[in-house]
């Protein structure tokens, strides 16, 4: 909540804070409510789905864990991340499905479900900023869609800063390259 009251998710571009912020709030998220689904979509998120699978083993929820011991680029498996993704969003468990949809390697479908479902922009772009553009199919297409979802009004200081140069999404984040200093 603080971070979010701060607009941390739209200033911060160091990969290495932001992974240390990301590590800590999947930490706190777990510890506060012992439900792996809280913390999912900050550990899919930092490509760190085997700690995900320990959280749901020490819960022990069978199915979970058995689910998520597959190999997901298998197109098989990445599609029924998805379908489940599809079934999470339906119940309206929207940053739950959002992790789903990364774990499918669908980082347009997850930017979709944050900004539009969740109405997180700064989660999206946090989120954005982790996943590495070569691991997910399409990266310069998700860009694009978070571009157009997140895009702010004509005439505000954060389309004034675009114009100069000064936006603050990532070139590897709008799938034009590696940004610099990571």
């Amino acid at each position: 909540p603080l971070a979010r009251r701060l607009g941390v998710g739209y200033w911060l571009t160091s990969r290495p804070v932001l992974r240390a912020l990301f590590e800590a709030v999947a930490k706190n998220a777990f510890a506060a409510t012992r439900a792996p689904a809280h913390s999912a979509l900050y550990y899919v998120a930092l490509g760190k789905q085997s700690t995900l699978l320990t959280l749901f083993k020490a819960v022990k929820d069978a199915k979970l864990t058995k689910f998520l011991q597959h190999d997901f680029a298998d197109a098989k498996w990445a599609a029924a991340a998805a379908k489940n993704a599809f079934v999470l969003e339906g119940k309206r468990d929207f940053a739950y499905s959002a992790a789903f949809f990364l774990i499918a390697r669908s980082l347009p479908d997850a930017l979709q479900v944050l900004t539009a479902k969740l109405r997180d922009p700064q989660l999206a772009l946090a989120v954005c900023r982790l996943v590495e553009p070569p691991t997910v199919p399409d990266a310069a297409h998700a860009a694009a869609a978070l571009d157009a979802l997140v895009a702010p009004p004509e005439g505000t200081l954060w389309r004034a800063a675009e114009e100069r140069g000064e936006f603050l999404i990532s070139p590897a984040c709008r799938g034009g390259g590696t940004e610099a200093g990571r």
